[in-house]
């Protein structure tokens, strides 16, 4: 599931930004403790009538981003995720109901045990566009995900703040684009949509 994708776009889109005026800091790690990614999954099968949608949280990843002090086109990131750490946090479901959609995203979706990580690495960041203490761009990269690697876009809108880099976004993407069949079960009863989106959060402190 693509909650990479806008993970590591928020990373790299941190790497992008240089600020006349602001601290010489080329070098920042991601602050988990102040960054949120989520996947938002869409029932397509009976079970939507209860609960069309389920929120799953990545609780584990880490990144680190470098920014040329001069030209902002040219920052570069890397974003790693532990796919064991995928928690729904929908807080009307029950345990049951919990422990058997953490079961199937992680040994029928993810397959986490075969594939334990996600990655992203940036590649170029286009349509560049400044304002103030903001800019916006679109990030490029390639996402590693369940053993597949596929060229990756995302919207990112990077602002400063002091010493923090913090970049918010959102975007949709294709299980089937990373080799992963959207589950289905129960003769419909049970039926994921293909699409999945991704929204973050994410927050780098300067080294």
């Amino acid at each position: 599931m693509r909650t990479v994708l806008v993970a590591a776009a928020v990373v790299s889109l941190l790497v992008s930004l240089s600020y006349s005026g602001a601290r010489a800091v080329n070098n920042y790690a991601v602050d988990l403790g102040s960054s949120i990614i989520t996947l938002t999954i869409t029932q397509d099968g009976l079970l939507a009538r209860i609960r069309p949608t389920n929120t799953i949280a990545v609780k584990s990843f880490s990144g680190a981003v470098i920014m040329p002090l001069e030209d902002e086109s040219r920052g570069s990131a890397q974003l790693l995720i532990e796919a064991k750490s995928f928690e729904c946090i929908d807080k009307d479901m029950g345990e049951v109901e919990r422990r058997e959609l953490h079961s199937v995203l992680h040994a029928k979706i993810l397959e986490s045990e075969k594939h334990p990580q996600i990655v992203f690495r940036s590649a170029a960041i286009l349509d560049l566009k400044r304002d103030a203490d903001t800019r916006t761009f679109t990030l490029h990269g390639d996402l590693t995900l369940h053993g597949v690697t596929k060229r990756v876009s995302v919207p990112v809108k990077l602002t400063r703040e002091g010493n923090l880099l913090r970049a918010t976004g959102e975007g949709v993407v294709k299980q089937s684009d990373f080799g992963i069949a959207p589950y289905s079960a129960a003769f419909g009863l049970i039926k994921i949509r293909d699409e999945v989106k991704v929204t973050f959060n994410v927050t780098a402190k300067g080294a």
